[in-house]
């Protein structure tokens, strides 16, 4: 999953995910796109703070070794 990983669509998709909306969607939306960028399962992201904010924190569980380099081209917008 990481691998094809097209980070200026994330970026939309998670801003489309972090508009509000009631019951927590938005974040669980957040939550799940950014699992499949990162390429763990949905379980290992959770949600550190942020809840009633736009801005969010998340932590992954048992980060795998190529997460940083994933994070690295989120952050830059670059695929790879």
């Amino acid at each position: 999953m990481a691998k094809d990983l097209n980070p200026v669509e994330l970026s939309r998709t998670l801003q489309r995910g972090l508009r509000p909306v009631e019951d927590g969607r938005a974040t669980e939306a957040a939550r799940k796109a950014l699992a499949g960028a990162l390429g763990v399962r949905p379980a290992a992201v959770s949600l550190r703070t942020g809840a009633a904010s736009r801005d969010k924190l998340f932590t992954v569980e048992r980060p795998t070794p190529g997460l940083t380099d994933v994070l690295h081209r989120l952050r830059d917008g670059s695929d790879g």
